[in-house]
């Protein structure tokens, strides 16, 4: 409960389990809320529990930018052993070109505890494309980051990784759906490549509440001692939208 308030604490002004698809500028100016949350408990011959806190913030500069900080806590335990821990923090700011071609500027600060990964912090800088086909929407990455990893019993190293992606979205009434799919070789080392596949469905309850389904895979090739090269997990969670 401490680490749930303590999360509360530092994101109350302020993935993730909230919305994935990706954002465009529009002619308003305003800011937007969004905040998931998740928790599952089992009991019987192993006591386990896990929840995940994300919220997002959305500010519309007019009709050519739109920037948005996401901020995002997960912590689980097996049989009162600590399996979980994880920070996530992702600011970006998207720069239209035209309708359909925007630059991409973000940075991203995380932890992960259990995995020994004291921080990763990156800077990176792309291009995105958008496609329109009938009601659904295609969008084609390519750009490059550098990162800053601490790791434990490690000295501090830096990573520059290209990053290729490709999102591809619809959306009926009241249903919405997002597959996005991301590439990031070392630069200095094809090899050594992370895959990451992401795959949201999210059901509108009201105009304010929705239901998710989210599911994320990871291929690291080249994973530190302390990590398996594969990661897959699937959360359902609920989130609250607010516009003004």
């Amino acid at each position: 409960m401490y680490r749930l308030f303590l999360f509360f604490l530092l994101i109350t002004y302020s993935y993730s389990i909230i919305t994935i698809k990706p954002i465009e500028p529009n002619s308003k100016q305003n800011i937007g809320f969004e905040f998931g949350a998740s928790y599952k408990k089992q009991g019987g011959n192993t006591d386990k529990f896990e929840y995940m806190l994300s919220t997002k913030m959305t500010k519309y500069n007019g009709s050519n930018l739109v920037t948005f900080l996401i901020a995002s806590y997960q912590y689980a335990e097996v049989n009162d052993i600590t399996n979980t821990d994880v920070t996530y923090y992702h600011l970006r700011s998207i720069y239209a070109l035209s309708s359909t071609n925007a630059i991409e500027l973000y940075s991203q600060l995380e932890s992960d505890k259990f995995k020994s990964l004291e921080s990763r912090f990156l800077l990176g800088v792309g291009d995105r494309y958008r496609l329109d086909l009938s009601s659904n929407k295609l969008y084609f990455g390519l750009g490059a980051y550098s990162s800053k990893i601490k790791e434990s019993g490690i000295e501090v190293y830096t990573q520059t990784r290209a990053n290729l992606y490709i999102s591809f979205g619809g959306k009926s009434e009241r249903l919405s759906y997002t597959l996005s799919g991301y590439a990031q070789p070392n630069i200095s080392e094809v090899s050594d490549i992370h895959i990451i596949e992401k795959f949201q469905l999210l059901y509108d309850i009201s105009k304010s509440i929705a239901v998710s389904m989210n599911i994320k895979f990871k291929y690291d090739s080249m994973p530190p001692s302390t990590r398996e090269k594969y990661d897959l997990k699937n959360i359902y969670a609920i989130t609250y939208k607010y516009n003004n």
